[in-house]
C-alpha cells in the first residue's frame, strides 16, 4: 500500500473520530502540543502522524490504533464521487431537518440528543444511503455495473 492510500485512510478515520468526539482540529493541535497546520495536514492526508502521535491521538479519542489505521471507508467501493457527494448533500439535508424540527430538538426518550449520540446516528444514516446507493446502482442499472 502507498504512503498516500495509508495517509488518507489515517486521514479519514481522524476526521471520522473527530466528529464522533465533538473535537475538531484545535482540541487535537492544542492537546498534540503541535501546529493546527500540521493536524489539518492529518486530516487533508497530506501528511501521516508518526506512531509516537498515533499513540497519543488514541488516547485524546478514546480509540486504538486499528480505529485510526484499518480502512474504514471500503463501503463506498464502487460509488463515483458524484454519488458520495449526492450521499453528502443527502446526508446534511437530513441531518438539517433532523436538528431544525418544528416541534422540538431532536430528542430520544424525552432527552435532547447528545452530540455524540448526533455523529453516531449521522453515521448509521450515512452508512444506510450508500448502501442503499451500492445496491440501487446493481438493481437498476445491472449492465453499467458488471465487472
Amino acid at each position: 500500500m502507498s504512503d498516500k492510500a495509508i495517509n488518507d485512510i489515517i486521514a479519514f478515520n481522524l476526521n471520522r473520530l473527530l466528529e464522533l468526539n465533538g473535537k475538531n482540529q484545535a482540541d487535537l493541535a492544542t492537546y498534540m502540543e503541535v501546529s493546527q497546520a500540521t493536524v489539518s495536514n492529518w486530516c487533508k492526508g497530506i501528511k501521516s502522524p508518526r506512531m509516537d502521535k498515533l499513540d497519543r491521538i488514541c488516547v485524546f479519542l478514546n480509540c486504538t490504533r486499528t480505529d485510526l489505521l484499518e480502512d474504514k471507508n471500503n463501503t463506498n467501493s464502487g460509488l463515483s464521487s458524484s454519488d458520495r457527494r449526492d450521499i453528502a448533500k443527502n446526508l446534511d439535508e437530513m441531518m438539517e431537518q433532523l436538528e431544525s424540527g418544528t416541534d422540538s430538538p431532536l430528542m430520544y426518550n424525552g432527552q435532547e440528543l447528545s452530540e455524540t449520540s448526533k455523529a453516531l446516528l449521522k453515521n448509521a444514516l450515512e452508512y444506510a444511503l450508500t448502501e442503499t446507493k451500492k445496491e440501487n446502482k446493481v438493481k437498476y442499472n445491472p449492465n453499467k455495473n458488471k465487472g
